[in-house]
């Protein structure tokens, strides 16, 4: 394996403007071919397994498309009006995308909720209700030390937004 992952990125380098790598790739893969490697094969599994993974990460469930839900969650507020949040992403850990990978983007919905939820804090759990759309996008999440670009699988225009507690999670 360590030799198809240097082929790998050999190959890399080469697509990148280093063509002096050639012959060290073509050597590598001449090398692997035969020791019985189909590399070419391998290397088309390896994309489609990318796109598989890709996939269902950004997939949404259509089970849920387009129905009225009710999501507990984080608020990560986008935009913010008399202390309110109008506009914000729900996700499902406390802290995510500060300093932390974002989630799947289909464990992401960007809510619209225009008559605000105060912000108490990023540690409170929420819950929103509303009708749930397959709506893709990119969100600019801004920190206080620089901002990231969030994929987001789903969007809600929500009906309402109240505290969690663990006693209303039916």
């Amino acid at each position: 394996m360590s030799g198809l992952r240097e082929l790998l990125r050999l190959r890399m380098q080469i697509s990148n403007g280093e063509a002096a790598l050639y012959n060290e790739a073509a050597a590598l893969q001449s090398d692997l071919e035969d020791a019985g490697l189909d590399v070419e094969w391998l290397f088309a599994k390896r994309l489609e397994i990318m796109e598989i993974r890709e996939s269902v990460a950004t997939g949404v469930n259509e089970d849920l498309v387009d129905t009225r839900v009710r999501i507990p969650g984080y608020l990560l507020p986008l935009e913010v009006r008399d202390r309110k949040a109008v506009e914000f992403l729900l996700v499902p850990t406390v802290g995510a995308c500060i300093h932390t990978p974002p989630p799947p983007p289909n464990q992401v919905v960007h809510v619209m909720y225009p008559e605000g939820v105060e912000i108490f804090g990023l540690y409170d759990p929420i819950w929103i209700e509303g009708d749930l759309k397959a709506q893709a996008t990119l969100q600019d999440v801004r920190y206080v030390d620089g901002e990231a670009k969030v994929q987001v699988s789903y969007g809600m225009h929500a009906v309402a937004v109240s505290p969690y507690k663990a006693d209303t999670a039916e």
